[in-house]
């Protein structure tokens, strides 16, 4: 079995290998789902219900990182609009 410390520099490794395209959260979630779906049976439920909480988790800084992009194009566009309104 693997320590903690042995998972957590794997991560470190992959995470220094994945180019941005590749590193995008929601492609993430869906390989947790299908690695879930597909172990599920054999695992132990405090097992399961952790990774369906990390799961849920990147969801959800998902869903934040999703909004606060919005947020913030929507304040560029109306800087943008309210420039060009004064020029005119």
């Amino acid at each position: 079995m693997m320590s903690q410390n042995e998972v957590l520099d794997l991560f470190k490794s992959e995470a220094a290998t994945l180019e941005k395209a590749h590193a995008r959260n929601q492609d993430t979630v869906v390989l947790l789902a299908e690695v879930i779906a597909h172990c599920s049976s054999t695992m132990l439920k405090e097992d399961l219900d952790s990774l369906i909480h990390i799961g849920g988790t990147l969801v959800k800084n998902s869903d934040t990182q999703l909004r606060a992009r919005s947020e913030v194009a929507a304040t560029m566009k109306e800087s943008h609009d309210s420039a060009s309104r004064s020029q005119s």
